[in-house]
């Protein structure tokens, strides 16, 4: 999720800042329209608020589903 205090995102699982350039999950709409491209920018993630599993998390046995 998105961070408006600290400007970060954080982990829904562990609340660790994810780092530029780290891979995580995001949850977004899938598919897209064909008028958007496959890669959002920041600022579509920060509007939506989007749910964000680190890639540590990721590897643990947790239910996606919840987020």
């Amino acid at each position: 999720m998105y961070n408006n205090q600290d400007k970060n995102f954080h982990c829904d699982h562990c609340d660790k800042i994810i780092e530029t350039g780290e891979k995580c999950w995001i949850k977004w709409n899938f598919p897209p329209s064909h008028l958007k491209t496959q890669t959002m920018p920041r600022k579509s993630f920060e509007w939506e608020n989007v749910p964000v599993i680190c890639s540590q998390c990721s590897n643990e046995d947790i239910k996606m589903s919840d987020y």
